[in-house]
């Protein structure tokens, strides 16, 4: 479901007008759902332990990296995808290759402008809390 969402919405970017505005608000809410039921499809079969080769992978330290990175990757990913799709000439008709072409530099602008927010300001931040805060948030005393 999360995968086939991905290549739906070739045919409402390719002539945008031609939709309904029923057609419009059925495939919006549709491809949502089925998205979301996709992913926590994926997600029970991963926590649930149907899968220990999905377990293992989510383990490696590749991934905590890129669990840091969602939240700026969240906040960033609209004005980035604006600021890409405006700077073609015919953002709204474009071809399938064009689209999977942005989309994999969308993925890899936002990834490296939020790697870059956490190294200057995330990760600092945290720091600074580990420094002089920790003695007021830390919970070893309950712990021991």
């Amino acid at each position: 479901m999360a995968v086939t969402n991905i290549f739906i919405s070739y045919g409402c970017s390719k002539d945008p007008y031609s939709w309904s505005k029923l057609d419009n608000m059925a495939f919006y809410s549709l491809t949502r759902l089925s998205f979301s039921l996709g992913c926590m499809m994926i997600a029970c079969c991963i926590i649930l332990g149907h899968s220990p080769v999905l377990k293992i992978i989510l383990g490696r330290p590749i991934l905590n990296i890129a669990g840091h990175l969602v939240y700026p990757v969240y906040l960033i990913s609209p004005i980035i995808m604006m600021l890409l799709y405006s700077s073609t000439d015919h953002g709204t008709f474009m071809t399938l290759l064009v689209c999977i072409d942005f989309a994999m530099g969308h993925i890899v602008i936002t990834f490296s402008v939020a790697f870059i927010i956490y190294l200057l300001i995330q990760w600092p931040i945290i720091q600074c809390m580990r420094v002089f805060l920790h003695q007021y948030l830390s919970h070893d005393s309950v712990i021991k």
